[in-house]
């Protein structure tokens, strides 16, 4: 009872399935499986194939860039948004509780409540006469960025601010983007 029996032909060859109540299920629920899961697994092979960039030519907008030391040039991260600022030389600053406790220093620890701090350059009106021209001929794309209590992926230049007791900052950011946390 409850049995269906199918035939195929190959060749000479005959195959006989026997499907029963619980091989149906076990057929049913893995394809459920498999199909619910094809979407995340097409999303993270798209992610892991992707190499991040960074878009150099931010560096010509940075207001006193002798005082940011890079220690590397492109470097993606991951976090929570914590806060947002507008700053008036133009920037939109971003603390970013990182997720890799090791892109933070003691001067972030001391002076950021832990945070790692991102730079969005030349997001908003200068009103900081010594910045200059820094935000002049910026005809780059403005950073959409996620609200507060976001977790983000961050792409950008990771640098110690020697201005501000060296902490770490990504600055300039060049992507910053929502990233759906599996937990």
């Amino acid at each position: 009872m409850g049995q269906v029996y199918t035939e195929q032909k190959r060749g000479n060859m005959r195959f006989q399935f026997i499907l029963n109540n619980y091989t149906k299920v076990w057929l049913t629920v893995s394809i459920i499986i498999i199909t619910s899961l094809l979407p995340l697994l097409c999303t993270l092979i798209t992610y892991a194939s992707t190499t991040p960039t960074c878009d150099k030519s931010l560096w010509q907008h940075v207001f006193l860039p002798t005082r940011l030391h890079i220690v590397s040039p492109c470097i993606t991260t991951t976090g929570i948004i914590k806060g947002i600022h507008v700053e008036n030389d133009g920037d939109t600053h971003i603390r970013l509780l990182p997720d890799n406790s090791s892109v933070i220093n003691h001067a972030n620890t001391k002076f950021e409540n832990v945070d790692l701090v991102l730079e969005a350059i030349c997001q908003n009106p200068v009103s900081r006469p010594e910045v200059g021209a820094a935000c002049n001929n910026f005809n780059h794309p403005l950073i959409s960025i996620p609200p507060v209590g976001s977790h983000v992926t961050v792409t950008g230049t990771y640098v110690l601010d020697t201005r501000n007791n060296d902490w770490a900052e990504i600055h300039p950011i060049t992507s910053i983007a929502p990233t759906m946390v599996i937990r």
